[in-house]
């Protein structure tokens, strides 16, 4: 996983494994998911300690 950056915002193993899996793939609805993805883990994830 290379979501330094992101470890500080989604918290959860399961989150990253998402959020690298979203980035890897290409096109203009993925992009729209990715995103969309990113806001509401951040979002959901705001108040948890990390579980990794």
């Amino acid at each position: 996983m290379n979501a330094t950056f992101m470890n500080y915002f989604i918290k959860t193993k399961c989150g990253l494994e998402k959020y690298d899996l979203l980035k890897s793939r290409k096109g203009v609805y993925a992009k729209i998911r990715f995103y969309w993805f990113v806001l509401f883990a951040s979002i959901r994830d705001l108040g948890h300690k990390k579980r990794i």
